[in-house]
């Protein structure tokens, strides 16, 4: 979290400069960028009509170090003036992802050190589904000391210190959009394509043995912090000309999903137990795209050669994300890494050529430990195994057909699905299964859901502002952060007016309203929330309606409801609504995207299949 932050605002402050090297004052390309541009455009076309891949690209390795130069120049400026910020960040981390018995964990002292972030490797990519729309790559190494004190560690009130930083990663920057006049770029869209690598160098209590209890759990909150605000699908977003740009037009959609059938495996040692037992293998897989949450197949038992026949969708934002597929043994009390392999969406939608589902085996191989590669964490016993999975691109379109086909499981617990209208993949699933029911875990569509801000938030005393939106759709609850009351910019405020007061009587402009705003900002929130809502394949049309509730501290001030049938007509359009809650008006939006449908059949014909409904 303190890297990221760190990375956003560095960038944030560089990266109107840096765009401006690309672009002519009027906001138009020279001719011979124009050209390439084109000719890029054209061949990424070319790509998706074949199933989707990598993005073409333009390497500038000059500017990466002259953006590190001058993020060299700026760095002192920058520790002092992040400070505050990184200290919040962390602090909400461990209080929202730590177990109770941490959460009183706190950040004592933060310095960053001398070092800054080295920027390394740029690329630059228009995008093809807009022409006011960069996307930027670069790789991140920052390898520095700090001076970085925790309290609240338990037993008592410890302290922990950590005295360096290591961290590498490759990051992404959507700028959009952009604009003809100054300052060309409005907004920055930051995030990391995979989960960072991250080392911290404790001191103090981290040499006390029952450190070594703690330090795992603080080392999952810091990737669970940055998971949920700063990994792909999720995105940190910085306006540079705010009134130029609008949050929910500007917010970089999805580019579809990666629809994983895991299929079979083979060649899965029988592993040797004590008083010369062998123990066959009960093998199950996990499968993670980048920062998304880890889905797990279920277990076969039994068998050097499982057969799971289970379907995942996983969300694809970057073609840059890492698909790692993890295989284990599973016993009542323990569990066996069998090894790992992993590759990028890019790589395996480049063998993807046709528009349907592409086989491949994968060969296992040693996993090795996240902190040192050096090290091996798989038994040399445990290796051999192979696993075929079934895939395809699924891109988002503007027919929510799918959304509307989809059929809920009966009450009898059989799964019932329509043929004519089915996702490709899962006729493949159920043809090639003999119709029984498998894990599925596919969606149908997905929900966007905007929360950008809210005017005039109905609070009697600004101080007493603490203000969040929740939405409750499809029976879950999503919240955005809280934006409070900040007595430190009401305290600055207060020294600038009287230095402004001294400016008026010698005639010279003042910041009083610049000041004043700062003060207020918290009775005109801003969130700029984004929710990503999968419609999960066998859930009905959605029904009722999308409730947003205003909360200030503990209290509701109200709520309001957008219903479903309202943005479903309107076929993958943006709604956005301004909604009056409470005498406060918060502006969202709610957009629907579908994915494709097969349409050979006339008329649907639907079967209905016997299946254990807790295995879907």
């Amino acid at each position: 979290m303190v890297v990221g932050v760190i990375a956003g605002v560095a960038i944030g402050a560089a990266g109107t400069w840096l765009i401006t090297l690309f672009k002519k004052r009027d906001g138009s390309l020279p001719q011979g960028e124009q050209q390439q541009q084109q000719q890029q455009v054209l061949e990424l076309s070319q790509l998706t009509n074949n199933g989707g891949g990598p993005m073409p690209h333009v390497a500038l390795e000059s500017s990466s170090s002259l953006l590190s130069a001058l993020l060299y120049q700026l760095w002192p400026h920058l520790n002092t003036m992040m400070g505050s910020t990184v200290k919040e960040s962390l602090d909400k981390t461990f209080a929202e992802s730590l177990p109770s018995a941490l959460q009183k964990m706190h950040v004592v002292k933060l310095d960053l050190g001398a070092q800054p972030i080295r920027f390394e490797n740029f690329v630059v990519h228009p995008l093809m589904d807009s022409s006011d729309c960069l996307k930027i790559e670069l790789e991140i190494n920052w390898d520095s000391s700090c001076d970085v004190l925790i309290g609240g560690i338990p037993p008592g009130n410890n302290t922990i210190g950590v005295k360096s930083i290591k961290l590498e990663s490759r990051l992404v920057l959507v700028c959009r959009p952009i604009l003809k006049q100054a300052p060309v770029v409005g907004s920055l869209q930051l995030a990391f394509v995979n989960p960072p690598f991250i080392n911290l160098d404790f001191t103090g209590l981290a040499n006390i043995a029952d450190f070594a209890n703690i330090r795992p759990m603080v080392d999952k909150a810091i990737q669970d912090g940055l998971a949920a605000s700063l990994v792909l699908p999720q995105r940190m977003f910085i306006p540079i000309a705010a009134d130029q740009c609008d949050f929910i037009q500007a917010y970089q959609r999805p580019l579809g999903v990666l629809r994983v059938r895991l299929v079979r495996g083979k060649d899965f040692p029988v592993l040797k137990k004590g008083l010369g037992m062998r123990d066959v293998p009960d093998v199950y897989c996990s499968l993670q795209l980048g920062g998304s949450d880890l889905w797990k197949s279920s277990v076969c038992q039994n068998s050097t050669t499982p057969e799971w026949n289970d379907t995942v969708d996983l969300l694809v934002s970057d073609y840059g994300q890492l698909l790692a597929l993890h295989a284990y043994d599973t016993d009542m009390m323990t569990e066996h890494d069998m090894g790992t392999v992993s590759c990028t969406a890019g790589q395996l939608l480049a063998e993807n050529t046709h528009k349907d589902a592409t086989t491949k085996e994968l060969v296992l191989v040693a996993t090795t430990d996240p902190k040192d590669p050096t090290i091996i964490v798989t038994p040399k016993a445990s290796l051999g195994g192979k696993v075929t999975i079934e895939y395809e691109f699924l891109p988002f379109e503007n027919d929510v057909t799918s959304i509307l086909q989809s059929k809920p499981i009966s009450d009898n617990g059989a799964t019932t699905t329509t043929n004519s209208k089915m996702p490709r993949m899962l006729q493949n699933k159920l043809s090639n299964n003999g119709g029984a029911t498998t894990k599925d875990s596919t969606m149908s569509g997905l929900l966007l859901v905007f929360v950008a801000k809210l005017d005039n938030l109905p609070v009697a005393d600004k101080t007493e502002a603490a203000s969040y939106i929740k939405v409750t759709v499809l029976g879950m609850e999503f919240k955005t952060s809280v934006v409070k009351y900040n007595p430190e910019a009401a305290q600055e405020a207060d020294e600038a007016s009287k230095e402004d007061n001294n400016k008026e009587e010698e005639g010279e402009a003042t910041t009083k309203d610049e000041d004043q705003k700062a003060v207020d900002a918290c009775l005109h929130p801003v969130y700029n929330a984004a929710f990503q809502i999968p419609i999960p394949v066998n859930q009905p049309p959605p029904s009722g309606g999308i409730v947003f509730e205003l909360i200030n501290g503990d209290t509701s001030l109200g709520t309001k409801n957008i219903p479903h049938e309202l943005y479903m007509a309107m076929q993958d359009e943006l709604h956005q609504s301004t909604l009056n809650i409470g005498g406060a008006i918060l502006h969202c939006g709610v957009q629907a995207l579908g994915l494709p449908v097969t349409t050979t059949a006339a008329a649907a014909e639907t079967t209905t299949t016997p299946g254990d409904p807790n295995n879907v």
